[in-house]
């Protein structure tokens, strides 16, 4: 089993990424207990570094150790820091991080143990499987903060789900309770706090169970078919931090 723990702070600060590999199952997990996994630049620069660590791997299983938080979404208080080019390359960067998530050659699990917020949830979106325990949340707030979801969620929640849910969510900006998400196609299964473990496990094992060529195949095949360039991203995030790009 190797283990490494990924954070670009200095030697005060926790780790806010670790990743595990052991048998072909890279574990990566969410550990900013301080800022609730809230996404920074520095947040998406060590999540792509586990993923680089993932190559070896069959499967790869995202978690959070915090206490009822999977992501709170984007640090607004970084956010609110941001001029218009940080701005604009905030967006760019979380866009290719969770492509490169969703790019992965294996099949890849989301494990949601509370709060999934904003990004957040985008990013769990960006996952092939979602799993979370029957107190999860997920939202899309952005709206009643003055913002937009641009790290990709909306074009994965159209993969998932009809239009209308989609606008009610985007638009309200509504929390939806893991049972709810489940009814609407959102998330895979929702299971309760104390089976999560177990259940995460038979969900790996049935994914393994399958020859790995099909499974890869499988994969590269969804993978091709729900492709969309993160260039819509730089379209949208360049109307919102008007001048930023040029």
């Amino acid at each position: 089993m190797n283990a490494m723990s990924l954070d670009e702070g200095g030697p005060e600060m926790e780790p806010c990424v670790r990743v595990t590999t052991n048998t072909g199952l890279a574990h990566i997990e969410l550990t900013d207990s301080v800022r609730r996994n809230a996404i920074t630049p520095e947040f998406l620069r060590c999540l792509s570094r586990a993923l680089d660590c993932t190559n070896c791997a069959n499967i790869v299983v995202i978690t959070s150790t915090v206490n009822r938080a999977f992501s709170v979404g984007a640090d607004l208080d970084v956010v609110r820091g941001m001029d218009a080019r940080e701005g604009f390359d905030f967006v760019l960067q979380a866009n290719r991080v969770f492509d490169q998530l969703e790019c992965l050659a294996i099949p890849t699990i989301a494990v949601v143990n509370g709060v999934a917020l904003g990004g957040g949830w985008e990013l769990a979106l960006a996952c092939d499987l979602v799993i979370a325990s029957e107190t999860a949340v997920f939202a899309l707030p952005e709206v009643k903060r003055g913002l937009v979801p641009l790290f990709g969620g909306v074009r994965r929640l159209s993969q998932r789900v009809g239009a209308a849910v989609v606008r009610d969510l985007v638009l309200t900006g509504r929390t939806v309770t893991a049972r709810r998400a489940l009814e609407l196609g959102l998330i895979t299964s929702a299971v309760p706090g104390a089976r999560l473990e177990a259940a995460t496990r038979e969900l790996v094992d049935r994914l393994l169970a399958s020859p790995s060529q099909a499974r890869l195949a499988a994969k590269s095949l969804l993978r091709d078919m729900l492709r969309s360039p993160t260039s819509d991203a730089e379209r949208y995030a360049s109307a919102l931090f008007s001048g930023a790009s040029e």
